[in-house]
């Protein structure tokens, strides 16, 4: 095999990277460059037609690139926002323009508090109403009886096993307010 050669020492075949060391026969490895993070972060990145630029690396479930940076894991848009334009403010989150959560392109990100980022996914029909939530204890047709319902609210709670705030809500339509 080519990639082979004898040892001068032992006379068995080593690796062209494992050289012996000072003849007591330990193999030294040679160690690749050490590339810089945005080195590494721009070999994970290609274009789309849509403008966006997708993370081709790792992923977590929801669809956010994610890169290994001194020990820990980050953010795939949000080391792309720090990139291009240094460091996040504390407390801000880096949101995406395009919704597309694998896309790292700084002109489709931009910074917000936790209340702009919650306006932006309800202003784009993102954030789960009614019984799409995981949380969700009424359904639509509870909510339609418990507006019709004149008793006290602490009795219509019991009855749907939620607090009496729940049904004073539904009933001002602060919630389910979309439900006619």
């Amino acid at each position: 095999d080519t990639d082979r050669r004898r040892s001068p020492t032992t006379d068995a075949a080593t690796h062209p990277s494992e050289k012996p060391m000072s003849g007591r026969g330990k193999k030294k490895r040679v160690h690749k460059k050490q590339h810089t993070v945005s080195e590494r972060f721009w070999q994970k990145v290609g274009r789309s037609p849509s403008g966006c630029w997708d993370w081709t690396a790792a992923r977590d479930r929801c669809g956010y690139g994610r890169l290994k940076v001194d020990g820990g894991i980050k953010s795939a848009h949000r080391l792309s926002w720090v990139l291009a334009n240094g460091p996040i403010p504390d407390g801000l989150h880096v949101c995406h323009t395009c919704d597309n959560p694998g896309c790292v392109n700084p002109v489709h990100l931009f910074v917000t508090d936790h209340r702009g980022n919650m306006a932006d996914m309800a202003a784009k029909g993102r954030s789960p109403r009614g019984v799409a939530s995981r949380s969700a204890k009424l359904t639509r047709r509870d909510i339609l009886a418990i507006r019709a319902d004149d008793r006290l609210q602490r009795i219509i709670a019991e009855k749907y096993g939620v607090q009496p705030q729940t049904i004073s809500s539904v009933k001002r339509r602060l919630t389910w307010g979309w439900v006619k």
